[in-house]
């Protein structure tokens, strides 16, 4: 697996973690994306109208999509070989991928498809849901060009 969409998901689930401190625990707001003043009251509004799986969901889409999307990209350009996988993407011919702004937009939202932001906006923008469906089928191509992490167990 590509390590962009390893430091994808670990930053979509620390997002679900800080949630789960600020909603249950003992944890002061950081000022990462959109701050909020009064969480547990947001949250319990969020999941009276979203249910609680998806209460975390949409207030990530919400309040911490655009943190995402700056954190991402800062990740993406730390490649030794950012240029080659630039160029590499270029070529491959398909749609949404050669543009790193766009990538790493879409490497944000997997996982958030289910909300209501994405529902208003991306999911009824129909060429970014060509070039989402697209994008969903690059993380097997990407393998030829993003840098691996390999999970060794002993």
């Amino acid at each position: 697996m590509p390590d962009i969409y390893i430091a994808k998901t670990l930053l979509h689930e620390a997002f679900h973690a800080y949630m789960f401190g600020l909603r249950y625990g003992n944890v002061q707001p950081l000022q990462v994306g959109t701050p909020i003043e009064d969480f547990g009251t947001l949250f319990k509004k969020c999941e009276a109208i979203y249910g609680y799986d998806q209460a975390g969901h949409n207030i990530m889409a919400d309040k911490d999509i655009n943190f995402m999307k700056t954190e991402l990209i800062k990740y993406f350009h730390s490649y030794s070989n950012y240029n080659s996988i630039i160029n590499n993407l270029n070529n491959s011919g398909n749609a949404g991928w050669s543009d790193e702004n766009q990538f790493v937009d879409m490497l944000a939202w997997s996982g958030l498809q289910e909300t209501n932001s994405w529902k208003e906006t991306k999911g009824k923008d129909s060429l970014y849901m060509k070039q989402f469906n697209y994008f969903n089928l690059f993380k097997t191509i990407s393998k030829k060009y993003l840098p691996k992490t390999k999970c060794i167990i002993k």
